[in-house]
This record gives C-alpha cells, structure tokens and sequence, in this order.
C-alpha cells in the first residue's frame, strides 16, 4: 500500500519528463531534478519525510473510494493519450460506477488534509521541545558561563586557570549549539518543503476536481 501511495505523489524523472512533453507538446522534454527545492536556501522535497507523511495517509486509509482510490485511477489513466480533463471525467466515470460522488470525493481529501494538519502540529511541537532542549538549555548555560567570567576575572590572579577551562567550556558548548541548530533548521526546512509539496499536490488535485467534476 505504501509503495503504491508513493508512486501517486513522487514522481521519477522519466514520468515527469513524459507529462512535461505531453502538456507542452514538445518534441524534447525538460529534463527535472528528482529533488524539488523551494525559495529557502538548502530546503528540498525529503524522501523520508514524505514517506512518514504518506504512512499518516496510509494508516488513515478510509474505506470505499476515496481521493486516494481516484488517485490511483488517475496515474493508471495518465499513461493513456488524453487531455487533463478527459482523465479526470473518466477516473470519475469509473468511480460513480461504486457509489462515488463529488461531494464524497471532496470530503475525502479535506479528511486526508485534516489529518496531515494534524501530523504537522505534531510535528511542530516535538521541534519547538527540541529547541527547548537542546538550544534554550544550553544558551542559558553560555550566559551563566560568561557571568561567572566576568565574576572571576576580577578576583585574584590564582583564578585565572578556572577562568580559562570556562572559556573552553563555552567554545565546546557554542559548537554543540552550531551542530544542533544546523541540523534542527535543515530538518524543519525540509519538513516544511515536503509537507508543503504535499498539501500542494492535493489542492490542486481539489481544484482540478471541483473544476472538472463539479
């Protein structure tokens, strides 16, 4: 079921390259990264992300036919010689023969994006207790540090060998902050950028539905 799940939403290069000369009808397609970037420095579309998220789509799986079902009809027809419309009036055609509406259809996706909303607010606040733990802790402890500086610098000379191990002791502790936070902002980064491409393939999807179908 996972497999299958990323194989509506990831797509390789060779297929987006087909859809690309498909759209445009050009003799030579653009050739597309299989990583998609976003206006933040460094953030990209990241796989285990977006498994992770697809698992929350798995794992909620309604029954019956659903946006996931119409998806599935949808990539199977993709490969067929229509335009965009025909292939969603016909994935519908195929999906009223079951019972399936527009308006059921619609409810499924507000459903599936409910419930990655949810994963993101999970999501957010496990990074914001990340954070608190391993970047506000340990700021407080470089300013603590810095005061104690200051404090023993101006005591007597025989405090000057504490004085120093301190200093080395922020130096490390800075450096852990650096690491921590790199890796914290890609993370969030690249959380924002998946989930993001996600929501966006699904709204557009919504639209084309509410266009096509309604």
């Amino acid at each position: 079921m996972l497999k299958n799940l990323k194989s509506l939403f990831i797509v390789e290069e060779e297929e987006n390259d087909a859809v690309k000369a498909k759209e445009t009808n050009a003799e030579t397609p653009t050739p597309s990264a299989k990583k998609s970037t976003t206006g933040r420095t460094g953030s990209q579309i990241n796989a285990n992300i977006m498994e992770k998220l697809l698992q929350v789509i798995e794992k909620n799986n309604m029954e019956g036919f659903d946006y996931v079902e119409f998806k599935k009809s949808l990539k199977a027809l993709s490969k067929m010689p229509m335009d965009e419309k025909t292939m969603f009036r016909s994935a519908f055609a195929t999906a009223a023969t079951v019972g399936a509406t527009v308006n059921n259809l619609i409810k499924s996706v507000e459903f599936y994006k409910s419930v990655l909303h949810k994963e993101n607010d999970t999501f957010v606040k496990t990074l914001n207790d990340q954070v608190e733990q391993k970047i506000s802790g340990r700021e407080k402890q470089v300013n603590a540090l810095k005061k104690t500086i200051m404090d023993k610098s101006q005591q007597i000379k025989r405090l000057t060998e504490e004085i120093d191990l301190h200093q080395k002791e922020i130096s490390s502790t800075m450096t852990t902050i650096g690491v921590d936070k790199g890796k914290i902002e890609s993370t969030r980064n690249d959380f924002e950028s998946t989930y993001n491409n996600l929501l966006s393939q699904i709204d557009e999807d919504l639209r084309k539905i509410n266009e096509y179908l309604s």
